[in-house]
C-alpha cells in the first residue's frame, strides 16, 4: 500500500490555502504512520507463524529414519528441505537450483530412496479418518500442487514408483495456443532470486502465478492478508489470466507395492538388535 502525495507538491502556497496544505499534509502523515504500523504487525504475525511452525512441525529426522541416494546412504537432512506449502509443511528433495541431483544408475539401484515413519502419536486429536504419506512428483521449477495431487502411500508396505516424463511444446507468437491465448514461457527461478524476497514467485510458474493471482483476488475481495491462509479452490483449469507455458511438463507415476517388512527381514532385524527386539516394528507401527 503507497500514498500519493504528489499532489501536495503541486499546491501553489498562498496565507489563504497555507491552512488547507498543512491539513492534507498532516493527514498524509497520520495515514503514513498507520501504514508503517500495520506493515510492521503484518512482518511480526508472518515471524511468529513461522516461527511457531518451525517450533511444532516435524522435522526431517522425525519422518526419515534412513535415505538412499544412487544406492548410497546419505544422511536426509543433507538432501530433503523443509518447505512449508499451502498443505502444510513438506519435505522438498532436489531444491538447490545450481546443483540439482541427477541419477547416474537406472532401475531400482538409482535416484531416491527411504525408509520413513508416520509418527502419529504426535499429532494432534482430529477426525480424519486415515493417515499415511504424499508423495508428489514435479518439475523442481514449478510450484507444486499439494492440495489436488499426489500419490498416498500406506504405512505397512514398500513402494516403488516409476514415472513417465510427458512434455508439449506449443508454437510461439504469433501462433496461438488455446482460443485466443498466446503461449509465454515463465524465467526459471535462480538461487539469487530466492534470496532476494520481494521477488513475485508468481512470474515462474504457471501454477505459481495461479496461486499469486487467487491470493491477490482474495484480498481485494476481503480486504485481508491471506499469504497464511489456505485457499484450494483455484486449480490449473482456472487460469485467472495466466499465460500458458510454451512447454508444459508432466510426470505420470507407476506405483507397485508390496507389504513390508517381510517375516524374514524382521526376523533380521530382531536378531541383530542389541535388545533382542526388532527396530524396524515400531516404524510400521506408528
Amino acid at each position: 500500500m503507497c500514498v500519493d502525495i504528489s499532489a501536495v507538491a503541486n499546491v501553489v502556497i498562498t496565507v489563504a490555502a497555507a491552512a488547507a496544505v498543512v491539513a492534507v499534509v498532516v493527514v498524509v502523515v497520520v495515514v503514513v504512520v498507520v501504514v508503517v504500523v500495520v506493515v510492521h504487525l503484518s512482518l511480526q504475525l508472518k515471524e511468529m507463524y513461522k516461527a511457531v511452525a518451525d517450533q511444532l512441525a516435524w522435522k526431517v529426522e522425525d519422518m526419515f529414519e534412513y535415505c538412499q541416494w544412487d544406492w548410497k546412504g546419505v544422511a536426509c537432512e543433507d538432501i530433503l528441505t523443509p518447505e512449508l506449502t499451502l498443505n502444510g509443511l513438506c519435505f522438498k528433495l532436489n531444491t538447490d537450483i545450481s546443483k540439482p541431483l541427477v541419477s547416474t544408475r537406472p532401475g531400482l539401484s538409482g535416484g531416491f530412496f527411504a525408509v520413513m515413519k508416520t509418527s502419529v502419536g504426535g499429532h494432534t486429536l482430529s477426525d480424519q479418518g486415515s493417515y499415511g504419506l504424499k508423495v508428489l512428483l514435479h518439475h523442481m521449477y514449478d510450484t507444486p500442487d499439494v492440495i489436488s495431487q499426489g500419490i498416498i502411500l500406506s504405512p505397512g508396505f514398500s513402494y516403488r514408483i516409476s514415472f513417465l516424463a510427458e512434455t508439449i511444446k506449443y508454437l510461439p507468437y504469433p501462433y496461438k495456443t488455446q482460443a485466443d491465448m498466446y503461449c509465454s514461457d515463465y524465467p526459471p527461478p535462480s538461487e539469487e532470486l530466492k534470496a532476494n524476497k520481494h521477488v513475485d514467485y508468481g512470474k515462474h510458474s504457471i501454477t505459481a502465478c495461479i496461486n499469486s493471482r487467487a491470493y491477490h483476488e482474495a484480498e481485494k475481495i476481503c480486504g485481508c492478508d491471506m499469504k497464511n491462509q489456505i485457499y484450494d479452490k483455484a486449480t490449473k483449469t482456472d487460469l485467472l489470466g495466466c499465460s500458458i507455458p510454451c512447454t508444459l511438463r508432466s510426470y505420470r507415476p507407476v506405483v507397485s507395492q508390496a507389504a513390508f517388512p517381510s517375516p524374514d527381514l524382521d526376523d533380521m532385524m530382531s536378531m541383530m538388535d542389541e535388545n533382542g527386539t526388532s527396530t524396524i516394528d515400531k516404524y510400521v507401527c506408528q
